[in-house]
């Protein structure tokens, strides 16, 4: 009977332990390494493959063969407590509406995802869906994350899904061209930078810099004062003051158009025209007087 308690109690202990590492997986994944992917059943470490298909889904279980060698010139993976010193968060459209945390450490970015979207679906997993990149995927009860280097001439789509929903995570950054303003895009996501949602931290933080009080103004007619410019919102985030000027157009708060496009007058970006002078649906082929360029403007 002795011998039968204490092996109960050992089983007590063991169950303790687990739980406190699930707990614990809730506040922040850990970072992946180069051979995780080899021994924990909820993270997976997956490298460069010939084929998309060949990718594993990226799900509690699933466990994968350890990744190949650091590409040449990459730094080691972050650290947790590099992950937990970056406090400033990068443009990843759509991501404020799905509950994801977008940071970048040097090369690598990380996109995690807790607790509920806008529509109320809790994290499932993450799946490579297109390209041919090395990526470290976890996942644990209501949290998902994706670490990827996030260099010149990455094109690739993770599928992110809830409980409700899945949305594709597009990165891109074409070779030859300065890093993208904007670092990836949700599709089909809610984004204020579509004027689809409010970016209601962004509300809180610059309402001041306007001269406006919590009392003072609603959170819409707030967010349509400093959204009347999309590219300023994408340049100036952080910086609510340059934001302010952009939107007035003033010379010294030019923007950054994304690498697809071309500056108009200092504060405006549009895509070039075709030789023929057409473009997309909703837009006119104009002549920017400022620099002689055939830019589509929308209608």
């Amino acid at each position: 009977m002795q011998k039968r308690l204490e092996i109960i109690g050992l089983a007590g202990l063991l169950l303790v332990g687990c739980n406190k590492k699930a707990d614990e997986a809730k506040a922040d994944p850990p970072p992946p390494t180069a051979t995780q992917g080899a021994n924990t059943a909820t993270a997976t470490t997956n490298a460069p493959s010939a084929s998309p298909a060949a990718q594993p889904a990226a799900m509690t279980g699933a466990i994968t063969p350890p990744a190949a060698a650091m590409a040449p010139g990459r730094s080691a993976l972050p650290t947790l407590d590099e992950w937990k010193a970056m406090t400033k968060e990068v443009t990843v459209k759509g991501s404020s509406a799905l509950g994801c945390e977008t940071k970048m450490v040097r090369e690598y970015l990380r996109v995690s995802c807790r607790g509920k979207n806008d529509t109320g679906g809790t994290p499932k997993h993450i799946i490579l869906q297109k390209g041919i990149i090395e990526n470290h995927i976890y996942v644990d009860r209501g949290v998902m994350s994706l670490v990827v280097a996030y260099v010149e001439g990455v094109n690739a789509t993770f599928s992110f899904t809830w409980s409700d929903t899945a949305h594709p995570l597009v990165l891109k950054w074409p070779r030859g061209n300065a890093k993208p303003v904007i670092i990836g895009n949700f599709e089909g996501a809610k984004s204020p930078l579509d004027g689809t949602a409010i970016d209601n931290d962004l509300v809180k933080r610059c309402r001041s810099v306007y001269g406006y009080e919590e009392a003072d103004i609603a959170p819409q007619d707030m967010w349509t004062l400093l959204s009347l410019n999309k590219y300023c919102v994408t340049t100036y985030r952080n910086d609510c003051s340059k934001l302010k000027d952009c939107n007035f157009g003033e010379p010294w708060a030019p923007v950054k158009c994304p690498s697809d496009t071309v500056p108009i007058l200092n504060h405006f970006c549009g895509q070039r025209c075709k030789p023929d002078g057409s473009c997309p649906a909703g837009s006119t082929c104009n002549r920017d007087e400022s620099n002689g360029t055939a830019v589509c403007l929308e209608d």
